[in-house]
């Protein structure tokens, strides 16, 4: 395991372990004809460059970063790269309409929209899903942010089902919380999960949900 579970100190530093997986598979995004296999390396090093990119866009700690579109490679790697920058996802479901968005944009005041819609632009700069696909590799930040506990980390957008769709404040502490209980299990049996390797996990539940996000950004690399 990257980092000792039940001291499971940040986000970013929990993040940046996931490196030492080197060539395991970390994800495999499935389409009709074709996949794409991304490496713990390869997905941390574009993480990294999307990290980088952020800083080149003059996007600081704090902003808030769309990100709508459909799951997948391109959706994790700006996600990851948005926590070890400090800025604020704010992840839309992919069915949200154009409208939608907007309004979120406005609410949200987002400097930037990572998004795989053509032709999306809601009035703030956009960086599509091909783009981070393409981005290069870079080393970790120098300094990764040691975030408090209390430091927003996404704002989440509620379906809409019943009513106008509300953000709701998602913290550091808030995923963490969820996290230290489930490591701390996976920890007792680290030593028999060799009989048991390689886990595959098929995941379905957006990304733009949090349990989606947990089960499928944080756990399964566990």
């Amino acid at each position: 395991m990257p980092q000792e579970a039940a001291t499971l100190n940040s986000l970013p530093e929990y993040i940046l372990g996931l490196a030492r997986l080197g060539s395991r598979a970390a994800l495999i995004e499935q389409h009709l004809y074709r996949s794409l296999r991304l490496s713990y390396a390869e997905l941390i090093g574009k993480a990294c460059g999307m990290q980088r990119e952020l800083e080149r866009r003059g996007i600081r700690a704090g902003d808030r970063v769309m990100v709508w579109g459909a799951s997948g490679a391109a959706w994790a790697i700006a996600f990851y790269g948005c926590l070890l920058h400090g800025a604020v996802v704010v992840p839309l479901d992919a069915a949200f309409s154009a409208e939608l968005a907007g309004r979120v944009r406005g609410q949200t005041e987002a400097a930037l929209l990572c998004t795989d819609h053509e032709g999306a632009a809601l009035g703030t700069p956009v960086l599509p899903f091909e783009a981070i696909l393409a981005l290069a590799p870079a080393a970790p930040p120098a300094h990764p942010p040691t975030p408090p506990p209390e430091t927003l980390l996404e704002i989440v957008y509620t379906s809409g089902a019943t009513a106008e769709p509300k953000g709701v404040m998602i913290t550091h502490g808030n995923v963490l919380a969820n996290l230290r209980p489930v490591a701390k299990e996976v920890s007792k049996y680290k030593r028999k999960m060799w009989l048991v390797l390689p886990l595959r996990f098929l995941h379905l539940i957006p990304l733009s949900h949090l349990f989606g996000q947990i089960m499928g950004l944080f756990i399964p690399a566990m």
